[in-house]
């Protein structure tokens, strides 16, 4: 995690699936050009997936997974 006064960068947790979840939808009408992950039919699943896959990467890649 890093950490500042204004803010903290910390991996994903499972809290987080909603507002990430209502980030996505609200952004397909932009990012969705360019992401196609980012569509209309996104789902707390995809989010949670994709939560699944940014912890492995830490696990596999970090001499300090979080």
């Amino acid at each position: 995690m890093l950490a500042s006064a204004r803010f903290q960068l910390r991996p994903f947790v499972e809290s987080d699936l909603p507002a990430f979840v209502e980030a996505v939808l609200e952004s397909t009408a932009t990012v969705g050009k360019w992401m196609s992950w980012a569509h209309a039919d996104y789902t707390t699943a995809d989010a949670a997936s994709w939560f699944a896959h940014c912890k492995a990467e830490r696990e596999t890649h970090s001499t300090n997974p979080v």
